[in-house]
């Protein structure tokens, strides 16, 4: 069987996912079950829920890490927190400090425009290379036409410029 008649398209963290463990990429796939995401993933989530509300609507900081806190909190208990190691409290300490480096970057792009569907991302779409006869699909996360930027937010624990 091709490639091409198990899936139309692949995004490339699935392509990622695929390089470094093949038999794990196969059976996620196949089975549609995936390990959830920890802490660090629904920080990324959070900082950028943070960062296209304000964007959108123009918020201040301070409000862009509420919006975070609050969808970080969400997905990950934080009434119990042990404040020493705990990993949960160590990704949601992070979120302030990302969103304003990353708030400072984007400022300077001027206002971003924003796609007409529901997710609030531009989808990137390109032929894989050789015959495989599938599509490399991504989104990029905001468009910032009078600068000529298209940025992709990558929310690690350092946002880059």
């Amino acid at each position: 069987m091709r490639l091409a008649q198990f899936m139309q398209s692949v995004s490339p963290s699935q392509v990622n996912s695929y390089l470094s463990c093949p038999a794990y990429w196969a059976s996620t796939r196949l089975s549609g079950v995936y390990i959830p995401a920890g802490p660090a993933a629904a920080r990324g989530n959070a900082i950028e829920a943070g960062l296209v509300a304000g964007c959108l609507t123009g918020l201040d900081v301070s409000a862009m890490v509420d919006i975070a806190h609050a969808a970080f909190d969400s997905e990950h208990s934080v009434a119990a927190l042990n404040l020493g190691n705990d990993p949960v409290a160590q990704q949601r300490a992070q979120i302030a400090p990302a969103i304003a480096n990353a708030w400072t970057v984007l400022q300077q792009y001027g206002k971003v425009s924003v796609p007409d569907d529901h997710r609030n991302q531009w989808e990137v779409i390109a032929p894989m290379p050789g015959d495989l006869g599938i599509t490399l699909r991504g989104f990029t996360d905001f468009v910032f036409p009078a600068a000529g930027v298209i940025v992709d937010l990558k929310t690690t624990s350092r946002v880059p410029n």
